[in-house]
Order: structure tokens, then sequence, then C-alpha cells
């Protein structure tokens, strides 16, 4: 053979080496996260391709580094539990309740529906009390006589 025919083989060669490799691209889908708010993850399908039929192939075929299917998120701050302040307890003495308001705030600090807060988390809304032992017994007095001739005080 030749020194111009190898020479011309060996570029073919180069040639339709790099043709299988540009005809192979990265797929990226869109980046999704894990979580609607605070911390999540975002993941997205990473794929090797044909770019003339679409079809995946193994991702030895495309010779860039492989993009990133993870990386964390932060979808800003998450609708929370918001309480007012307690009631007196319901009774004088013995055990009773205490009443709150339990409601569910977003991040821009308006009262939305409580569906979006989690409910796990939700702070108690009612508490028992306890008052001052109630009295069962107590002495119990009648209306004054009229004093009588013959009594004599001394």
């Amino acid at each position: 053979m030749k020194r111009n025919d190898n020479e011309r083989i060996q570029q073919q060669k180069i040639s339709i080496k790099n043709t299988y490799i540009e005809k192979r691209k990265i797929s990226l889908t869109n980046w999704t996260c894990s979580s609607t708010c605070g911390e999540g993850l975002r993941s997205r399908l990473v794929s090797c391709v044909n770019r003339a039929s679409g079809h995946k192939v193994p991702h030895h075929y495309c010779k860039r580094k492989k993009p990133r299917e993870l990386k964390r998120c932060h979808r800003g701050q998450c609708p929370r539990w918001v309480t007012g302040k307690w009631t007196k307890c319901s009774v004088r003495c013995g055990k009773g309740l205490r009443k709150r308001a339990v409601r569910c705030k977003n991040r821009r600090q308006k009262y939305i529906d409580d569906i979006f807060c989690d409910h796990v988390d939700r702070p108690k809304s009612t508490t028992v009390c306890t008052r001052r032992e109630c009295v069962l017994f107590m002495w119990q007095s009648g209306p004054w006589s009229e004093v009588s001739s013959h009594s004599h005080i001394r």
C-alpha cells in the first residue's frame, strides 16, 4: 500500500469517528424541584441520544462530561401555622379548657386555607386548664331569728 492510501484510510477513519461523535448529543429535560416550598432537590433526566434518529444510546457514546442530574433548590418559605392568644380558662374551679386561634399563613403574611400548612405540625387549638379545687362542702346559714324576751344575754 502506498503512503497516500494509508493516510487516506486514516483520514477516513478519523472522519467516520468524528461523524459518529457529532451525531450524538446530550438530551436534557427541564429541572423539577422535589418540594413546592423550602429546601428540596432539583432533578432532570440526562440522556445521550443519536442526533439523526433521536433514539437514546449508551452514555459512553457522548464524549463530553455528563451534565449534573441533581442539585439543591429552594422554593421560598413554606406556609406556616400562626397562633393567637389563649383564652381564659372556661371554669372558675376544677378542670376546664382554654382555646386559641390557629391559622395558616403564607410567605406574604396572608392567611390562607389550612390545607396548605403541614397538619402534622399544627399547634393545638385547645388545652386543659386546672383552676383551684372546687369546694364540695360549705357552711350554709339561715336568717337570724328574732330576739325573744326570755333570753338573757350577760
